[in-house]
């Protein structure tokens, strides 16, 4: 009684089929139509079934059955797809973005090349490069993709690659380490050094008055930084930061940390003493002593 009909025979996997049904002149007085269904897998097959009612007719009735069939496997695509640029990008300019689709393969002027929107190809001399404007906020990003076929046929199998270009976040930038400078004694405690880095995410501090001549402590990724005191001298320590977009940011100025040997010994010889008589008071511990 019903005939099932899409426009093609084999599709790309995870693509959502909608498909319309006739009903050979009756009227349809509920039920869905079109019926979507969607393929799960590279080369399998699915078959789509809906039910309506039809005015006139007792009952409800199965729609004639539609079978989609998955498409194999697509060709190799090596390399991908690369966007350049791919990250960094001045938020809120167009930026003109090149993206070049399996750059390693040999054989990429005997494949199809579809491109998903928004890229399009070159003046369609180089299929396999393709070109769009990107013009995202701060820290935002978007994807491109391009299904890489086995030839121009709509049923040819397909393999899609992605590549996802992003923009820089907003103004990102450190302060100086806090606090400026100390002194302490050996094996005392350090007060904990800090930074200002306003939307960082992640940091690394460095033994040295800026990261890029300074080398990095092991372990020490967090916003503050206790100094170790085990060893006797100053040392200046820095800090590099990140943001959500891998933007870098350094401190402004570093601090220093002054470390003082422990002082030990005993009065020296000839210094004036005093001697105190309490009246031969034989019991002191109930007295208070003030120096």
């Amino acid at each position: 009684m019903f005939t099932a009909f899409t426009s093609r025979v084999a599709w790309r996997a995870g693509a959502l089929v909608s498909f319309a049904l006739s009903s050979l002149g009756f009227a349809q007085s509920s039920g869905t139509v079109p019926a979507t269904c969607t393929i799960n897998a590279a080369g399998t097959s699915l078959t789509c079934t809906t039910t309506v009612s039809l005015a006139g007719v007792n009952g409800s009735f199965t729609s004639g059955t539609l079978t989609l069939n998955g498409q194999p496997a697509g060709p190799a695509c090596n390399g991908g797809l690369v966007a350049t640029p791919s990250s960094g990008i001045a938020a809120n300019t167009p930026t003109a973005i090149s993206l070049n689709a399996c750059p390693n393969n040999t054989n990429r002027s005997s494949l199809n090349f579809r491109w998903v929107s928004p890229a399009t190809g070159v003046n369609g001399q180089d299929p396999w490069i393709g070109t769009a404007t990107a013009n995202l906020a701060a820290s935002a990003s978007t994807q491109y993709s391009v299904d890489v076929c086995a030839s121009a046929d709509q049923s040819a199998a397909c393999t899609r690659v992605n590549a996802t270009v992003s923009a820089a976040g907003a103004a990102f930038a450190c302060g100086a380490v806090s606090p400026s400078s100390q002194t302490v004694f050996q094996n005392t405690n350090a007060t904990a050094l800090s930074v200002s880095c306003p939307g960082a995410t992640s940091y690394q501090w460095y033994l040295g008055t800026s990261p890029t001549n300074g080398s990095a402590l092991s372990g020490a990724t967090q916003s503050t930084y206790t100094p170790t005191t085990a060893s006797v001298g100053t040392a200046n320590y820095s800090v590099r930061a990140f943001n959500s977009v891998q933007a870098i940011a350094d401190s402004t100025a570093s601090a220093s940390v002054t470390v003082q040997a422990q002082q030990s010994g005993s009065c020296p010889a000839g210094e004036p003493r005093a001697t105190v008589n309490w009246g031969g008071t034989s019991n002191t511990s109930s007295l208070n002593f003030r120096y």
